[in-house]
């Protein structure tokens, strides 16, 4: 199971295939408010388990501040240390059961004005945010070695799929604006290409279908306007998106909106 554990670690771009990601997104009145984004890869290591005969003594349920890692980093500004000063990543694994295995991991990011928060975004697209993640994500308990703690590359934390880099999405006061950025959305097709991931092969494709994403808006009035047929109202200020990954990578323009409250 140990080895299990290691692998899971070195995610890449292409193990969003084996996930669902969720993120709950509350504004508040002045702009403050709270992210809360989780991946979940119990589907994932089921299928890794799969050859397994029982299951592990190994349960792990703990908070990981990430202060505690962005207070060091040399490469960091100040700015962007104190937009991640407070956040904390959730993880959960449960190895006992092989029939109810459990890997879930999430951010619990809180800001302080929607500046910070379209701050926020861009910077967990980047390497900067990458290190500081595979460092914090770098426990004994999930490598077994020392040697294999932060050793996976730039742009491969587990967020990376939450936070698309093929979309440039703008929160102001009243509107929510999320476009399509067509040089990286290039750029992203390109690099799957080149691990040989294909996303019209029939096996690709299936597992990016399987793939679903449910993003949840909490606004602080109600919602006045509705651009685009990705988002549903729950309520007068909730929303919620839902998607499968296959749909996000081949039609990425199905997910660009506006919303005006």
């Amino acid at each position: 199971m140990k080895k299990i554990l290691i692998i899971l670690l070195a995610c890449s771009v292409i193990l969003t295939a084996c996930l669902d990601s969720e993120t709950k997104t509350t504004i508040n009145a002045d702009g403050s408010g709270k992210m809360i984004a989780t991946v979940d890869l119990s589907e994932m290591l089921k299928m890794m388990a799969g050859s397994e005969k029982e299951g592990g003594n190994f349960v792990m349920d703990t908070t990981i501040n990430i202060k505690s890692f962005s207070d060091t980093a040399s490469k960091m500004s100040a700015y962007h240390k104190a937009l991640v000063r407070d956040m904390k990543i959730k993880l959960l694994m449960d190895m006992r059961d092989l029939s109810q295995l459990q890997f879930k991991v999430s951010i619990d990011a809180p800001f302080k004005s929607l500046e910070d928060f379209n701050a926020l975004n861009e910077l967990m697209k980047n390497n900067d945010f990458d290190e500081i993640f595979d460092n914090a994500m770098s426990n004994p308990l999930l490598s077994g070695d020392k040697e294999d703690a932060g050793s996976s590359k730039p742009g491969d934390n587990l967020f990376a799929s939450v936070f698309p880099a093929i979309f440039n999405c703008k929160y102001s006061k009243n509107s929510i604006v999320c476009k399509v950025d067509s040089v990286k959305y290039k750029q992203t097709l390109e690099g799957l290409t080149s691990m040989d991931f294909n996303i019209n092969g029939d096996m690709e494709s299936k597992m990016l279908e399987a793939a679903v994403f449910t993003n949840t808006l909490v606004l602080p009035r109600k919602v006045i306007k509705i651009t685009g047929d990705s988002w549903k109202k729950t309520n007068d200020k909730e929303l919620v998106q839902t998607g499968n990954y296959l749909d996000l990578y081949k039609q990425p323009g199905k997910y660009e909106y506006s919303i005006q409250y």
